[in-house]
């Protein structure tokens, strides 16, 4: 696998990215999340280290199933995450409150302790 520094991060990532859209298993079908964090867990094994998810990604299913299949590895893992769902109805989309109220709800379901159903 290739590694590529994220800009003038000091973070550096896997050249390839596990996009998560279908892990989600909102327009394909659902797929079993056991079958999904073991691709996600073999990505891993072959040098990927980064993912990209997002909360519109199976409405945040693909956030869930991605903290599930890194338990215990998370340390080793980017993840890219983007918001697509407006979490906070009354506040303007762009606004401070909205980024807070998203990435919280995005934090808890890449830590949401359980089965990833």
């Amino acid at each position: 696998m290739e590694y590529r520094p994220l800009g003038r991060t000091g973070v550096t990532v896997s050249a390839l990215c596990f996009g998560c859209w279908e892990i989600g298993g909102l327009f394909w079908g659902r797929i079993d999340a056991r079958k999904a964090a073991a691709l996600v867990r073999k990505a891993m094994d072959l040098g990927v280290t980064t993912f990209d998810t997002s909360d519109a990604y199976g409405n945040g299913r693909s956030e869930v199933i991605l903290g599930f299949a890194l338990k215990g590895i998370r340390d080793k893992a980017i993840i890219v995450t983007k918001r697509a769902i407006k979490s906070a109805p009354m506040a303007p989309s762009n606004s401070t409150l909205m980024r807070k109220v998203s990435l919280t709800n995005a934090l808890m379901r890449l830590t949401f302790v359980g089965s990833a159903s």
